[in-house]
Formats: structure tokens, C-alpha cells, sequence
């Protein structure tokens, strides 16, 4: 007499041709999903990348130097510059920097290199400054705590004006 529990194994290992071609065939499409997964998955970091760091001629010709002073435009005017994302050249613009439309700064400096904290990166970019005084506040809608790094905004060209 069999007991069924020491006989199942067997029942397992005597599958048939086509269960075991079929089984085959599904670990194989799982593989290759997961490995184009992966390909895509890198393809659109270094697109994003790419377009963050995409080179273009300044607006209207003008290029900033440090201690030049400039105005930020309204947000009707650098609305008319943001793509659906809500960002011009890969350069988001914060909801926060908002408050300070209108108002006139001293360019800090012109950023040509930054290191990206999201990927893990240096970044090379253009047409990018930072304003003397035109600094995060640290009120995040996600976090229940204010944040203290005080992180300068990146401002692109086309969002400023040149002031005298």
C-alpha cells in the first residue's frame, strides 16, 4: 500500500513535455521583462538627465554676471516658460519661488556644475544662476517638519530680466 504524501513527488517530477516547455517558456519571459524593465528604466534617467543639462543660447542674448542686478519675472511671464511638468530645460520651478516675482536680486553666481542629489550625480548645465537672498523657506507640503539647509534656488535665464 502507497501513501499519497510519499508518493506525490513523484506525481511532480513525471510532468509533461509541453507543462515543463511551458513553464520553461514563462521563466524566460519573466527574465526578459525584468532585463527591458531595467533598460528602460535607465534610458529615461539619462533623458531627464540629458534634458537638464541641454545647452541653449540665453534669452534674448543676455548672459549674467555676478553682481548683476536682475528682476524676476511675473508668473504669468514665466509661466508662458514651463512645460506641462511645470519645469524649462529640466530646471523645475518651485511653487515656493513664486514670492519672489517681481522683485529685484544681485546674481550670486552663475552655476555651471552641481551635484544632483536624486541621482547621485555631477550635472552639467547652462543659462542657470543663483541670486543673492532668493532661498528656500524649508516649508515642505510632505514633511511634517521644516527643513534647515536654507538651499538656494536655481534660476533660469529666461525667468529673469536684466534690472539697472
Amino acid at each position: 500500500m502507497h501513501c499519497q504524501l510519499t508518493e506525490i513527488q513523484d506525481v511532480l517530477d513525471h510532468r509533461g513535455f509541453i507543462q515543463r516547455f511551458s513553464d520553461s517558456r514563462v521563466r524566460a519571459l519573466r527574465s526578459i521583462k525584468k532585463r527591458v524593465a531595467r533598460v528602460l528604466k535607465r534610458a529615461m534617467r539619462n533623458a531627464s538627465a540629458q534634458a537638464a543639462c541641454r545647452f541653449s543660447a540665453p534669452a534674448e542674448g543676455v548672459a549674467f554676471r555676478p553682481g548683476d542686478t536682475v528682476c524676476v519675472k511675473s508668473k504669468k511671464e514665466i509661466r508662458r516658460f514651463l512645460d506641462p511638468g511645470g519645469s524649462t530645460r529640466g530646471c523645475a520651478f518651485m511653487h515656493e519661488m513664486y514670492r519672489y516675482c517681481g522683485r529685484t536680486f544681485r546674481v550670486r553666481k552663475n552655476v555651471e556644475v552641481f551635484f544632483d542629489e536624486a541621482r547621485q550625480k555631477i550635472s552639467r548645465c547652462r543659462d542657470m544662476v543663483v541670486l543673492e537672498g532668493a532661498v528656500c523657506s524649508g516649508r515642505q507640503r510632505l514633511y511634517a517638519v521644516k527643513c534647515d539647509r536654507n538651499c538656494h534656488f536655481f534660476w533660469q535665464v529666461e525667468w529673469l530680466e536684466k534690472s539697472d
